[in-house]
C-alpha cells in the first residue's frame, strides 16, 4: 500500500460499518439496544458517584486526620447528588457528540427530527425527562416509530449509527478501504418510515 493509500484508509477507518449492521444503519433503534445503552449508562453514572465519594473521602480524610470517619449521606443528598451527575451526563453527552458511552457501545445516537445533534436546550429538557419519566422507554416496544413519551413529546429519535463522526449527516453514505486499498461503497441510511410532520399520540390515560 503507498503512503498516500495508507493515510486514505486511516482515515475512513473508523466510518466502517459492522456488516451485521449494515442493514439497520440510519433506522430507529428499539427496545432492547436503547434498554442495553441505558444500562451502561448508569453503570456509568454509579462510577462517577463513587468517585465523587471517594473525592470526599479523601478531603474529609485530610481536613480531620485523626477524627476521620466515612461520612455517610442522606437520602436526600445521594438523590440529589444522581440527579445533577445524571442530567450533566446526559446533557454533555446529547449536546456534543449526541451519544452517551452506551450509545456509543450500542451503535446509537440521539437526533432531533432533521437528524441533526440536539442543542443544549433540549438535550438538557430530554435529560429532565428521562430523570422523572425513565419508564417512558417503555413505549418504545408499542411505539410503530420505536420512540419513547421522551421522543414522542420533544420530536426526537434514537438511530442506529454506527462509525460516523460528531455533526455528520446520517444521508451521508461512509466509504471504507480494505487492505488492498480497494473501495467498498457501504449501504446509506434508511430514511424514517414516518413523517415527522404527524408525531404520534400518547395512550390515554384517562380509559376513555
Amino acid at each position: 500500500m503507498t503512503t498516500t493509500e495508507g493515510r486514505s484508509a486511516s482515515r475512513v477507518m473508523p466510518d466502517v460499518i459492522p456488516a451485521e449492521a449494515r442493514h439497520l444503519q440510519g433506522r430507529r433503534a428499539g427496545l432492547v439496544s436503547r434498554g442495553m445503552a441505558n444500562l451502561l449508562d448508569l453503570v456509568v453514572v454509579i462510577g462517577i458517584l463513587f468517585g465523587i465519594y471517594v473525592a470526599w473521602c479523601g478531603a474529609k480524610l485530610l481536613w480531620q486526620r485523626k477524627e476521620f470517619s466515612f461520612p455517610t449521606p442522606s437520602f436526600t443528598q445521594a438523590f440529589t447528588a444522581g440527579a445533577i451527575v445524571l442530567l450533566l451526563y446526559f446533557t454533555a453527552a446529547w449536546t456534543g457528540s449526541g451519544r452517551t458511552y452506551g450509545d456509543r457501545f450500542m451503535g446509537l445516537r440521539v437526533v432531533d427530527r432533521t437528524g441533526a445533534r440536539l442543542r443544549l436546550g433540549w438535550s438538557f429538557l430530554r435529560a429532565v425527562l428521562c430523570w422523572i419519566f425513565p419508564v417512558g422507554l417503555l413505549w418504545a416496544a408499542v411505539s410503530r416509530e420505536n420512540r419513547s413519551v421522551q421522543d414522542v413529546i420533544l420530536r426526537t429519535s434514537v438511530r442506529h449509527e454506527w462509525g460516523r463522526g460528531a455533526g455528520q449527516s446520517s444521508t451521508q453514505t461512509p466509504r471504507s478501504d480494505d487492505a488492498l486499498g480497494s473501495r467498498v461503497d457501504v449501504q446509506p441510511a434508511v430514511a424514517d418510515e414516518a413523517d415527522d410532520r404527524h408525531p404520534e399520540s400518547l395512550p390515554r390515560l384517562d380509559g376513555e
